[in-house]
């Protein structure tokens, strides 16, 4: 008996043993499989205060980032900031629910000085009594994307502008605000280049309010007129026609205005070049309080919308001298007529010449100088 029972003991161990996992656990761990080997994304547990107990993912390690700092904290005890629609408020509250939440979005600083966007979601976790034990989600870093909609939003918001505007000094000014508002950068100078002599100067500018941005615009506006050369920003975007980036212009020996941004808490800043075909015909530049690392995404849009706006000058340039010219020809006691040789039809005429044939501005634009002469076509060509 004592055999029969050993045997049947060692079976039940032997099936134990066998005993295949929880559906649950093997999607665990096939999800953390995942999360260990992603570039972009991370795993967290909170406790029932919602302070962190545990973080994995390569992501971190990647980043030259030391997540025990994070363990024992809250997420808003953390130098991690909410961005876009979401905030601390509304977050807190849900987790006071113990609702599970969806695309929280944050930004935080990497080392470096880099900003850095992230996506967290979560759920509830509850012990088998239905007691409230923490939180426990997935992260995932959306910086790219964060770039990419930004970009698009300034090419968008720019393109408005341009559309709705009548002339460069009254589309500037609101370009600039645009481009601030949607990256929170503290102001923005438009420059541009003087044809004869070469020499740039500060047209328009545009700042929050704020200590010292004041003061920085009017040393902006002091250093006018400068030398297209290869030193300091606006010079340089200039002199090589493309964009360029600096982390902290009070670190760069060759930004003239260092003592005046960091006297207004002014760090990061980027200048691109206003291009009409492949002529540069002036720059803008921005500054914000924060140091920032070069955004690849929006150095590429910030290049289109340069060549937008140079567009839009040179066809408002055309029409101001078009209207310049108008404005010559119409006071004149002679009759003049611009004649197409190609059709041999008027493209316009002064008022001279309206009051001399009897014709209207229309009419005569309907017909040519054979209509209104006693020579015939071929004489008059």
């Amino acid at each position: 008996m004592a055999t029969q029972a050993n045997a049947k003991s060692r079976t039940k161990k032997r099936s134990v043993k066998s005993k295949p996992k929880p559906r649950t656990r093997r999607y665990d761990d096939r999800l953390q499989g995942l999360i260990e080997i992603s570039p972009n994304w991370y795993y967290w547990e909170q406790d029932e205060k919602y302070r962190f107990t545990h973080f994995s993912g390569s992501i971190f390690q990647k980043a030259g980032i030391d997540t025990r700092r994070y363990l024992g904290k809250p997420r808003w005890d953390l130098d991690w900031v909410p961005a876009g629609d979401s905030n601390w408020e509304q977050h807190r509250a849900v987790l006071d629910a113990h609702q599970p939440f969806t695309e929280f979005l944050f930004k935080y600083t990497m080392p470096a000085g880099e900003t850095r966007y992230v996506n967290t979601s979560g759920q509830p976790v509850f012990d088998r009594k239905g007691k409230f034990t923490g939180y426990r989600g997935i992260s995932r870093d959306v910086t790219r994307r964060i770039w990419i909609e930004r970009r698009l939003t300034i090419e968008r918001a720019a393109a408005q502008v341009l559309a709705e505007s009548n002339s460069v000094a009254e589309a500037m000014p609101k370009i600039i605000r645009a481009i601030c508002e949607h990256l929170q950068w503290a102001c923005g100078m438009h420059w541009i280049i003087d044809e004869p002599t070469q020499a740039l100067h500060c047209a328009e500018a545009w700042g929050v309010s704020a200590p010292g941005i004041d003061e920085f615009i009017a040393a902006t506006r002091r250093l006018s007129p400068l030398t297209v050369d290869t030193k300091g920003l606006i010079r340089l975007t200039c002199a090589n026609a493309e964009p360029v980036w600096i982390s902290d212009v009070t670190r760069e020996a060759s930004f003239r205005r260092a003592p005046d941004a960091l006297q207004a808490g002014l760090r990061g800043a980027f200048a691109f070049p206003i291009k009409a075909e492949t002529q540069v015909i002036g720059a803008m530049e921005f500054y914000s309080s924060e140091i920032q690392q070069p955004d690849a995404e929006l150095l590429k849009g910030v290049a289109y919308v340069g060549g937008g706006i140079g567009q839009f000058c040179k066809r408002r340039q055309a029409e101001e001298e078009l209207l310049r010219f108008h404005a010559a020809v119409d006071v004149s006691g002679d009759p003049i007529y611009l004649i197409d040789r190609a059709t041999m039809r008027f493209i316009d005429v002064n008022e001279t010449a309206i009051r001399m044939t009897g014709y209207s501005r229309e009419e005569l634009l309907k017909l040519g100088p054979h209509d209104i002469s006693l020579m015939d076509r071929q004489e008059i060509e």
